[in-house]
């Protein structure tokens, strides 16, 4: 089945595949290893079984698979499990920075080599909120989520000396989590595999991928569950998450709820939602095995799927509500956070034969490509990129509904080896924006759009707008207040 037929299938049967999961999860043994089995989160990027249910593959698996799995499972766990008691140890000998009372936990991804680079905490989150909060006189802490910091211990005793000058105050896993409780999680490790086995069952394709992502398990499952459950013990009012209802979210809040926490868990998906990220839906199936957020809140309307949702704010997305566009004429590439996605896009981009930019993702730099000599790098805001842009060309990314929502056009190139991240919606399609997958269809559609620009601008303003309308919530401090009832 070729990636075209993939997408189609994937939008016909979406909510078939909801309606089966939801079974599965009801079906097996609640608790900690149901809740963060890789293989029934289906996150695509974890898990092959979401792509191949819909490919609706036959899969038998094999005694040496289970054995694969297990092996490399123990291998990884028990090395990541070293290098976070070693960093715990590091933390106690570094870390001399008292904590002050607060009401509100936020728990939130720390990107350590931006800190590093800044050498300061400057957070892109929740951008906005703080002020609000302390306007109010409500006292926060941070509960962070260090990302990409690694093994190297330079790097990472830098990290808490340039956060231990900051004026905020911090809770992290490594004073909540006790050495006791680190035999607990090896202990809890030690059953996983086996407790996986449980779940296997009549369907041979989620028993083939319940086998083989054993493998695939984070040990951040089995922390963030510890997490969860020393946090109920604090006196937190509120804990605002960034969630995408990874296993990280799902093991707190269980951790968090299972052990009486009297707070009200806001998981803030104030965000572009891809229909392919299918694990970041959460479902009243969630709240009744215990490990939903009392609310979702939303990046906009278009997002509201059930009780457990209401509108956010679009903390990350200010500045559509001011934008002024500035002869836009330029076609750009733009290039995504996964590496292979933007190959792809650069490849595809070799095919036009009027002038081209290329905006790589923050994460890149250019030698980590093969960029052909005609491209020219932009660097620089995302929207000052806007106001000169007539067409962004970019695969699955929440950049294509700012575009959009801004009056820029889009084409999408669609994901040559799994479920295609698009986070637009019919409305629109063939005028504003469109999806390719194969090279040769690039250049038909660059007219296309184009075209359809220059003829029809009070049209393409009509899109934007309905975009802006239902993907986003300004903002503001009245709509912040409301939205985490401060």
């Amino acid at each position: 089945m070729d990636a075209r037929t993939l997408d189609e299938e994937f939008q016909k049967r979406r909510e078939e595949y909801f309606r089966y999961i939801n079974r599965v999860k009801k079906s097996n043994l609640s608790g900690l290893y149901s809740v963060i089995n890789t293989t029934v989160i289906s996150n695509p990027y974890t898990s092959d079984f979401p792509k191949e249910w819909f490919l609706k593959e036959r899969r038998n698996w094999t005694v040496f698979q289970l054995f694969l799995s297990f092996l490399i499972f123990y291998l990884k766990i028990s090395l990541k499990l070293a290098i976070f008691t070693t960093q715990k140890i590091v933390f106690h000998l570094i870390w001399k920075k008292k904590g002050g009372e607060s009401e509100i936990l936020i728990d939130i991804f720390f990107l350590s080599d931006k800190i590093l680079e800044k050498e300061k905490y400057d957070d892109s989150y929740f951008e906005g909120l703080y002020k609000v909060l302390e306007k109010r006189n409500l006292k926060y802490s941070f509960l962070p989520r260090i990302y990409k910091i690694g093994i190297n211990p330079i790097k990472f005793i830098k990290l808490l000396l340039i956060l231990q000058r900051e004026d905020k105050n911090f809770v992290f896993d490594y004073e909540l989590i006790s050495f006791i409780d680190i035999f607990k999680i090896l202990f809890q490790v030690s059953l996983y595999p086996f407790q996986t086995l449980l779940l296997l069952g009549k369907d041979k394709l989620l028993n083939y991928h319940l086998i083989r992502d054993i493998r695939n398990q984070s040990l951040e499952a089995f922390v963030r569950y510890f997490v969860g459950k020393r946090v109920a013990e604090m006196e937190f009012k509120k804990i605002v998450s960034w969630s995408e209802f990874q296993v990280i979210e799902r093991s707190f809040n269980l951790g968090y709820l299972s052990s009486g926490g009297t707070g009200k868990i806001y998981a803030t998906q104030t965000f572009l939602v891809y229909p392919s990220y299918l694990h970041s839906n959460i479902f009243e199936v969630d709240r009744e095995l215990g490990y939903a957020p009392h609310s979702v809140l939303a990046n906009g309307k278009h997002y509201l799927k059930n009780s457990l949702y209401k509108t956010g704010v679009a903390f990350r997305y200010k500045s559509i509500f001011n934008f002024v566009a500035e002869g836009q004429k330029k076609i750009v590439l733009m290039g995504s956070y996964i590496k292979s996605d933007t190959d792809f896009i650069i490849d595809f981009g070799r095919e036009i034969e009027s002038e081209i930019f290329l905006k790589l993702h923050p994460l890149y730099k250019p030698q980590d490509f093969k960029i052909p000599n005609n491209f020219q790098i932009l660097s620089g805001n995302l929207y000052d990129i806007f106001k000169t842009s007539k067409l962004i060309i970019t695969s699955g990314s929440g950049t294509a509904v700012e575009a959009v929502a801004v009056g820029v056009s889009v084409i999408l190139i669609a994901s040559q080896d799994n479920l295609t991240a698009n986070p637009l919606v019919e409305f629109g399609k063939g005028e504003i924006w469109d999806i390719v997958y194969e090279k040769e269809e690039l250049e038909e559609k660059i007219e296309q759009l184009s075209k359809f620009r220059e003829e029809n601008p009070e049209r393409v303003s009509e899109i934007a707008n309905w975009y802006k309308d239902n993907f986003f919530v300004e903002p503001t401090e009245e709509n912040i207040i409301k939205a985490f009832d401060l």
